[in-house]
């Protein structure tokens, strides 16, 4: 009977134990966040809806970066211009009729930083969604890609001739690899070929071929690029070196910086750079222990960063993550074939501009170069310029007369005048300048002229150009403005602002304001240095008209008088003479109240010495 009674109670205990996990299943369903309750709300009454707890984070706030930019950068020189021009309008006492505080702090807003949400998008690829690590990645039809690889026997697009690829049979090789065998695709290939592809399709569809009317390219082209977002945002692309994710984040990085987004560039760089070093490209010996074919490809992958990075670094003022003293890779192999030889001899050139770029930064940008003499300075300045105008003079020696696409070589040629430029300003803004001229040295000047000259002759082929459809004026953005600075700008604002007659200069900014209200639409980053260039140019006409009008009715003033003296005698009034009463030069000082010299101006703004920035002589 015990015995009976006893499993009679287990049963009864166990159908109790059961009910009371159902029950918990039950609630656990439905309240799944019920795991992060507290222990009073486990173990006391059912608490309300409103003080349940989630099991996950809700969404996280974006932290702000704080990102760098150092004084090479168009952002830290826009910041100091402001601050000029505001001690200009300041010392100028210039009737407020002309809106010169206005347009000034316009100007301010426009050189805050962006707000994180913005901020944070230019961290992420377009069309890219939240990274697994193993994202799923959609097939392309099989008769497009068969159709793609025919095309490339009849001919070679010309994303397959550039700095980073000129070997068709990679791409062929990571399509085989991808459709025709059963051997497993690493994440690597498949982000490696779908970002070629995205490239590929894109070209074909700008030149109108065939295959854009036989294929919807357009549709296929967005599923390349969401492919080659979700491959290129995987801790294993970003964190394990291999060729294949060194050449795929090369490709993220020429995407993100045609789309804009700089810093987006430099976290794909830096693991870029990380991964050679840790393969070891930087060496030539590295190279050795590889096929022929592979080792070309490598090492055009390393160049091909190798180039990006000095930009960038010089872009937003920043040391580079490869140093020269790491590396001595030979130089890409040149093609015999006259079709393309140029293709390669400009990649070299571009090379030997990446590495004065990298002396620019580190003779006059870097923190050693801020404690260098005055004489350093003008030697690192003299040498540098040289070594530029040198590289110049070897740019207009290229022959491009035998090669195919030549009108495309040719607009490429441009993007590099606008890069020589840019860059030479950098160096010669750095020369040491006497009082007589005015802060910033005549061949600056003449730089910075060329400079925005050169971009208005590149944007009006990307308009112009002999192949209809070939480039767009958002292809001049993504190409050109992306990939230079605008630091040629700030200079002509600044001498505009301090010349005698600026108004030339003012024309040319506004020519170039232009030129950027054009392309606006085309990333956040055009749209925001629309804003700052064109309230620079708006600032720089106001300062300038007021200070025409200023002198205008000062020597009316002046010359009226003058005839008073003239047809009175001075005696009468039993006063001194002017000249004498006031001083010698003080009626030359009431027309020439702001003739200090930048210079001048740039050092009372610096020490503070207030008198000085009245305009008060010292």
């Amino acid at each position: 009977m015990p015995n009976s009674l006893s499993e009679s109670g287990r049963a009864t205990q166990a159908e109790e134990r059961v009910k009371y996990l159902c029950d918990r299943l039950s609630t656990t369903e439905t309240q799944p966040n019920s795991a992060n309750a507290t222990p009073d709300s486990t173990t006391g009454p059912a608490s309300s809806a409103a003080s349940i707890q989630t099991s996950q984070h809700e969404s996280f706030r974006v932290d702000d970066p704080g990102v760098y930019l150092g004084g090479s950068s168009f952002s830290d020189q826009s910041v100091q211009a402001n601050d000029i021009s505001r001690s200009s309008i300041a010392a100028s006492n210039i009737d407020s009729q002309y809106d010169l505080d206005t347009i000034s702090r316009q100007l301010n807003d426009h050189l805050q930083p962006l707000d994180m949400p913005a901020l944070s998008k230019d961290y992420q690829l377009s069309s890219s969604i939240t990274s697994k690590h193993h994202p799923e990645m959609e097939l392309l039809p099989t008769g497009l890609v068969v159709a793609v690889l025919q095309q490339l026997k009849v001919k070679r697009p010309i994303f397959l001739c550039s700095f980073l690829i000129n070997d068709p049979s990679l791409f062929e090789t990571l399509c085989q690899q991808a459709y025709y065998t059963a051997a497993p695709l690493s994440l690597g290939q498949a982000t490696s070929m779908y970002g070629v592809m995205y490239c590929v399709l894109k070209e074909y569809v700008l030149l109108q071929s065939p295959l854009a009317r036989e294929h919807d390219l357009k549709a296929h082209i967005s599923t390349c690029e969401r492919n080659f977002g979700r491959g290129i945002e995987t801790y294993q692309t970003l964190a394990m070196p291999c060729f294949e994710n060194v050449f795929s984040l090369a490709l993220g990085m020429t995407k993100a910086q045609e789309e804009g987004k700089p810093f987006l560039c430099c976290t794909l760089l830096a693991a870029a750079a990380s991964h050679c070093r840790m393969l070891g490209y930087c060496q030539e010996a590295t190279y050795g222990s590889h096929q022929a074919r592979r080792a070309d490809q490598m090492r055009r992958a390393f160049w091909f960063i190798y180039i990006t990075d000095k930009n960038m670094s010089l872009l937003q003022g920043r040391p580079s993550y490869l140093q020269d003293t790491e590396v001595d890779a030979w130089y890409p192999r040149v093609s015999p074939d006259a079709s393309y030889k140029a293709w390669d001899e400009l990649f070299i050139l571009g090379i030997k501009f990446a590495k004065i770029q990298g002396e620019v930064y580190g003779h006059l940008y870097s923190l050693i170069a801020r404690h260098s003499s005055r004489v350093q300075h003008e030697q690192a300045v003299k040498k540098l310029s040289d070594k530029m105008q040198s590289w110049y003079i070897d740019l207009g020696k290229l022959d491009s007369t035998q090669m195919k696409d030549q009108e495309v070589f040719e607009l490429s040629r441009k993007s590099w005048d606008v890069m020589y430029y840019s860059t030479l300003t950098l160096i010669l803004i750095k020369a040491p300048t006497t009082d007589e001229e005015s802060g910033i040295s005549p061949k600056c000047v003449e730089a910075a002229r060329a400079g925005l000259q050169s971009h208005l002759i590149c944007f009006s082929s990307y308009q112009t150009i002999d192949s209809p459809g070939l480039v767009s004026e958002s292809d001049y953005a993504s190409w050109v403005l992306h990939q230079s600075s605008l630091n040629p700008f700030i200079v002509i604002f600044l001498h505009a602002i301090e010349a005698d007659n600026g108004m030339e200069d003012v024309c040319l900014l506004d020519h170039m304001v232009a030129v950027l209200e054009r392309i606006s639409g085309v990333s956040h980053a055009c749209q925001a240095l629309f804003k700052v260039c064109s309230t620079f140019a708006r600032l720089a006409r106001a300062l300038i008209e007021a200070r025409m009008n200023s002198a205008a009715s000062h020597s009316q003033a002046r010359d009226a008088l003058q005839a008073f003296t003239e047809t009175h005698s001075v005696s009468q009034f039993g006063l001194e003479p002017f000249e004498g009463f006031f001083g010698a030069n003080m009626i030359e000082q009431l027309t020439n109240h702001e003739s200090y010299s930048f210079a001048s101006m740039l050092g009372s703004w610096t020490t503070d010495e207030t008198e000085t920035l009245r305009g008060v002589p010292e």
